[in-house]
Parts: structure tokens; C-alpha cells; sequence
């Protein structure tokens, strides 16, 4: 997978997510930070022992690990570092009224490309 190809295939998985987080009720109160942490509270004392990080953690850090194992991405890089770097476009986009409608999404496909750029091994890139 070329960077490009890696680069269209994130973009359009983060536009789907944050689509989906404004569209779909739950998820729409999961991305509520009041609301998601006292869904985190009520997991952590119950038996499943659920950690907040564990969440995101399951769900990406697999994919990034592979992406790695396949030579996509830096392996000098911490998944848990570029995970993060995935992460600041939900922040981001959590504010975008704060930083202005009219820039979306066109700030967050320029911030995917960025972080696609300098994740991606250096010739790998397209």
C-alpha cells in the first residue's frame, strides 16, 4: 500500500467516525467527554474492570501494529504515540465549533494527510 492509498483510506475511515458520531445517538453520547467518562466510571467498578485506555486501545493499536509489521508506517514510532496523533482529530473535531464550521472538513482531511506523511516510512511514501 502506497502512502496515497493509505493517505484515502484513513481519510475516509475518520470522515465515517465523525459522521457517525454527530448521526448516531449512542455514539453521539459516547463523544460527549461528560458523558464518556461516566460511562468509564460506572465499567470500572463493575466486573468487567474496563480502563478507559483499554477502549481505544483494543480498537486501533491492532491496526496500527500491523501497519507497522507490514512496513507501512515508522516502527521507530510508539503505536500509543501515533494512535495519539489519530485521536487529535476526534479532539479537534469536538471543537470544531470553537475553531469554525466553515474549515470542516477540510482541516481534518489536511490534518490526516499531515499525520498519514509523517507516520509513513520515508520511501514508502507516494
Amino acid at each position: 500500500m502506497q502512502s496515497k492509498d493509505l493517505e484515502d483510506y484513513t481519510t475516509r475511515i475518520i470522515r465515517r467516525l465523525l459522521d457517525a458520531l454527530t448521526r448516531d445517538p449512542i455514539l453521539k453520547m459516547w463523544s460527549d467527554r461528560d458523558q464518556w467518562h461516566k460511562i468509564i466510571y460506572k465499567c470500572r467498578d463493575s466486573s468487567i474492570g474496563l480502563q478507559e485506555d483499554q477502549i481505544s486501545k483494543t480498537m486501533f493499536g491492532s491496526i496500527i501494529t500491523n501497519w507497522q509489521e507490514q512496513g507501512l508506517v515508522r516502527g521507530d514510532m510508539d503505536p500509543e504515540f501515533i494512535q495519539a496523533l489519530f485521536d487529535s482529530l476526534f479532539v479537534t473535531y469536538r471543537y470544531r465549533d470553537d475553531i469554525g464550521e466553515q474549515h470542516f472538513p477540510a482541516l481534518i482531511d489536511t490534518m490526516v494527510q499531515f499525520i498519514v506523511r509523517g507516520i509513513m516510512i520515508p520511501d514508502k511514501r507516494g
